[in-house]
């Protein structure tokens, strides 16, 4: 089966309790693939897809219904990206997978076979490695990257210069993410929910400072795309900025009388509703 083709959607009341699973894997095993966790906003699934652009000026497709449904209880439902805006299809995970020919355009010929070898990146597209993975073709002839081959194997394979030099491929590789994630960065991005909740910022608080003990003595954890890892000290600083936050905006300590209440939400202001 494959697994490395995910559900794009990004929910902040998922990630936290990922983050927890991941870092006790890590804790257990020191296994770093756990350590690869990151933490979102909730952001849709669905974005405009850079490829499906109308030439007709002001005409654009109308977006699916699953998206249209999502995106009415989103309370910023805006797309968000570089360039001028575009009128296109909207389709799961335009934003993050890629064609192999955008990602040898971007890298070149000699860096983008490197990186489409390691990633996984194939010409027919690697996401239909089962039915279960891709069953409505929705992503056929399209790539999620995941590590496929080591870079010191790929790199021989390749005969490339660097194939003794593990170091140098590191270097490449990162090289390369890094373009890439500039090439991703102009693409319009899914719309964003950027109401705060509050129970589920108690969640990332304790994600967060549960990644700062787990991590202490891992000061570069490697992540496979787009950068690498952060110390820490950056994670326990993130939960502390939140903390001040959810303290500072949606404390109540006059409700209750007087024992103090947490506001539920916050966008662009707290609401008037108790409770976390």
């Amino acid at each position: 089966m494959c697994r490395h083709v995910p559900h794009f959607e990004k929910m902040l009341y998922d990630n936290p309790q990922l983050v927890a699973s991941y870092l006790a894997a890590f804790q257990l095993t020191g296994d770093k693939q756990y350590a690869l966790g990151g933490l979102y906003s909730a952001e849709d699934a669905d974005s405009e897809d850079p490829h499906s652009y109308t030439t007709a000026a002001g005409s654009s497709s109308s977006s699916s219904s699953s998206s249209s449904s999502r995106n009415s209880g989103s309370s910023s439902a805006s797309s968000r990206g570089g360039g001028a805006h575009h009128h296109g299809e909207r389709k799961e995970g335009a934003f993050y997978v890629w064609d192999h020919s955008e990602v040898v355009s971007v890298l070149g010929p000699e860096l983008g076979p490197f990186f489409c070898l390691v990633y996984g990146i194939d010409e027919e597209g690697n996401c239909n490695r089962s039915f279960r993975s891709d069953p409505h073709s929705e992503f056929e002839g399209k790539n999620v990257p995941y590590v496929a081959t080591q870079p010191e194997v790929a790199a021989a394979r390749l005969g490339l210069p660097y194939a003794g030099d593990a170091a140098e491929a590191a270097r490449r590789l990162a090289a390369a993410r890094e373009r890439l994630h500039l090439a991703r960065a102009a693409r319009p991005r899914p719309s964003l929910d950027d109401k705060i909740v509050t129970a589920w910022n108690g969640m990332a608080i304790g994600a967060f400072a549960l990644a700062s003990r787990a991590l202490v003595s891992e000061p570069q954890v490697e992540r496979l795309f787009p950068s690498e890892g952060r110390p820490p000290g950056a994670y326990l600083d993130v939960a502390q900025r939140v903390a001040s936050f959810v303290r500072h905006h949606l404390w109540d300590p006059a409700a209750g009388g007087g024992a103090g209440r947490l506001r539920r939400s916050f966008c662009r202001g707290p609401s008037a509703v108790q409770g976390g």
